[in-house]
Order: structure tokens, then sequence, then C-alpha cells
């Protein structure tokens, strides 16, 4: 047990020289996609290689995100005042605002190259969150001048019910497109893109629940409830889009969709209502409260 155990060690934690040349796949596969050789058989060989080397990425980055979150966390504590903590935040903002735009821009101009209402639909949600970003930024910007726990928890609840309608019509959407049956061909760089996309949120609300948990911030909680939902569409997303590109029984593939379709909307909009009856129950007695 023990030399199997040391197997997979020096399997899964290689040299960063043999990380780094693993990784060297991802463009060969980019290139893959772009010529249409995905069925060729020196293809098969990369996927196994790129499949290789998320794994070792996830291996080596997931560990040392979570360990440095820990300890900026850890060192803010040590070093600000609670009602200090909401001053960080700006830079955390701004990041997420331009990857949501980015995001959204990505979305809307391949939907105009394929005609795809689903990936429009998509583009508009993610530019309605790039929103709902600029929205919160007042409440950051105010709340640093002169902190306000009724201020905090009154954005909280606005972003809430952004959220709640967002998702509410969002919901319409995805239940009208499997009821019609929609779908269409993706290309192998929207795929990329989507997966990409996908593991950057995922990895990001992981270590948003890790240091969520000893963090009362309600605009921290705002934007983090945002990611998590904006991280569940994007798993969704992520299916409908391989199932397009790669599937062919159409009927499993409504059955799969209808499935998961309905449980990330009803998580999404039970979650939205959630934060709009939180916020407005610790509003009410906000000054009691410490940050």
């Amino acid at each position: 047990m023990g030399r199997f155990k040391q197997v997979l060690i020096k399997l899964f934690c290689p040299p960063a020289w043999a990380a780094w040349l693993s990784c060297g796949a991802f463009p060969v596969l980019v290139w893959l996609f772009w010529r249409h050789y995905e069925e060729r058989w020196f293809s098969y060989p990369v996927y196994v290689l790129s499949a290789y080397a998320l794994t070792v990425l996830c291996v080596r980055l997931v560990p040392r995100l979570l360990r440095w979150a820990k300890d900026r966390k850890r060192e803010e504590e040590k070093t600000l005042a609670p009602e200090e903590k909401v001053h960080g935040l700006a830079g955390a903002l701004y990041q997420s605002l331009a990857i949501s735009f980015a995001y959204a821009a990505f979305h809307l101009v391949t939907a105009a190259y394929q005609g795809s209402v689903w990936l429009a639909s998509n583009g508009v949600y993610y530019l309605v969150q790039t929103l709902m970003y600029v929205v919160l930024l007042p409440y950051q910007r105010k709340l640093q001048k002169q902190y306000d726990l009724s201020l905090a928890w009154k954005g909280y609840t606005v972003i809430g019910w952004w959220l709640f309608a967002l998702n509410l019509a969002m919901a319409v959407l995805v239940f009208q497109m499997i009821w019609r049956g929609e779908g269409s061909s993706y290309p192998g760089f929207v795929v990329l893109g989507v997966a990409a996309f996908t593991f950057y949120k995922l990895t990001m609300s992981i270590i948003a629940l890790a240091r969520g948990r000893r963090d009362n911030s309600p605009i921290a909680g705002a934007m983090n409830n945002m990611n998590h939902t904006s991280t569940l569409m994007s798993l969704f997303s992520l299916q409908t889009a391989l199932f397009c590109a790669y599937g062919q029984n159409f009927g499993q593939q409504r059955l799969m969709n209808t499935l998961t379709g309905a449980a990330v909307c009803l998580m999404t909009v039970l979650g939205a209502l959630g934060m709009v009856l939180h916020g407005r129950k610790r509003s009410g007695r906000a000054p009691e409260q410490k940050l």
C-alpha cells in the first residue's frame, strides 16, 4: 500500500518541469478543435495528456489556493478591524466585473456567429450579472467612507432582488429551450471556453465557501452568492454545450438537461429568495450586529 501511494504521489505531483511540459497539450487541443481533427487517430493521445495535465493542475493548484486563502484570511483578522474588512472587497469586485463582462461578450459574439438563441440568452444573463457588480460597487464605496451595517444589508437585499428576477427569467428560458428541444452544434473553442470559465468559477466558489464561514460581511456575502449562482449556471451551460457538440441520443440529452436544469433553476431561485428574506430580516436589527 505504501509503494502504491508513492507511485500516485509521483504520478500526480511531478516536478515542475514535467507539469509545465504536460500543459503543452492545451494549445495542441485548441488546434485540434480549430482544425476539426477531433476524431483523427493522433488526437486521442492529446486528449489523454490534456486530461492528465488538468488533473495535475487541480492537485497542485487547488490546495495551494486554499492555503493561500486561509493564510490571507488569518492575516486580515490580525491586522484589520471588523469594519475595515470591507475595504479589501474593491479589487475582488472589479475582477469579477471584468471577467463577467468578458464572458458575456464571448457568449454574445459566439451567438451571433452561430445563430444560437441559447448562447445569446447566456450572454444576456452574464451581462446583467456584470451590471449587478456595478450596482454593488457604490455600496462598497460608501461603506469605505463611513461604515453603516444597515446600508450593507440594504445592498445585500438589493442584489437578492436582482438575482431573484434574473434567475426566474433564466428559468423560463431554460425550460423553454428544453421543451422545444432546441440545440445546435457548437464548435470546439466554445466548449473549451465554457469549460475554462466553469473550472475558474468552481475553484473560486470553493475558496469563497472556505473563507465565507467566518466572514459576516453582507457585501462579501452578496458577491459570493452571485458567484455561486453563476457557477451553477455555468455547469448547466457546460453540460448543454457538451451534449450539443458530442451527444447523439437526443432523448437522453433532453432528459439530462431537464433534470439538471430543474435542479439548477430551483436552487438559484430559492437561493436568491433566501437572500431577500435574510437581508430584510437582518436589516431590521442591523445596528445590533457586528461585521
